[in-house]
């Protein structure tokens, strides 16, 4: 795990995306410019971008948790500005780039598609550096076939695969109960209750406060 010097060294900014209020999450060193962006769907992009030049920041990362158009419809304009490599789960990555699997094509009628992942973030546990501190992935079907939650010190990231205020959710294409509660399961094994999570809708939250959770199928 990270050290507690280096977990300091992060803090987290929310922007609700729109036109559903999904949260992406600027993830930003201390001292420096760099970030990584999770799950950026603020329509064109610009509510971002505007928020990135405020600031003075540049990312380096776009992080997806899952593959569905309420969290992803910011990656091609965010990845034009900045250049910034996107990371996601293999089929994750196979799945933004189809208006119907990433299921856009059902809010509009016409959808879209993005350019396939840079990093792939393979099936189980895995692992990468950003610089001096370490994110750790986690595959977490069930929600979608695609999701993933990842962790930088006591700071874990989601996705839909767990939040406080709304119930995980399984109805949509790719979603499973059984893997989805194998999922969650995990989580509870890996992560103290003390850990500060950040779903993919709704507030953050301390993980023991999610231990009712009730799934909807």
């Amino acid at each position: 795990m990270t050290s507690p010097a280096s977990m300091q060294q992060v803090s987290v900014k929310t922007l609700v995306n729109f036109p559903v209020s999904s949260n992406c999450y600027i993830l930003r060193k201390s001292g420096t410019n760099s970030c990584i962006i999770v799950d950026p769907a603020c329509g064109p992009g610009d509510h971002i971008h505007e928020y990135l030049l405020k600031e003075k920041i540049i990312p380096q990362y776009i992080v997806l948790t899952h593959e569905h158009w309420d969290h992803i419809s910011s990656v091609e304009y965010i990845r034009g500005q900045y250049k910034c490599k996107l990371i996601a789960s293999r089929i994750c990555s196979e799945s933004i780039c189809s208006p119907k699997k990433n299921l856009s094509v059902f809010y509009d009628q016409k959808g879209f598609a993005c350019l396939p992942a840079d990093i792939i973030i393979e099936d189980g546990y895995s692992s990468f550096s950003w610089d001096d501190l370490m994110i750790e992935f986690h595959a977490t079907p069930g929600h979608s076939a695609g999701g993933i939650c990842f962790s930088i010190g006591e700071k874990l990231f989601t996705g839909d695969t767990l939040m406080k205020e709304y119930k995980a959710f399984v109805k949509l294409p790719g979603g499973n109960k059984d893997e989805l509660q194998r999922s969650i399961d995990l989580l509870f094994r890996k992560y103290d209750g003390d850990t500060d999570v950040f779903p993919g809708h709704g507030y953050p939250f301390k993980l023991k406060e999610a231990n009712n959770l009730t799934i909807n199928d």
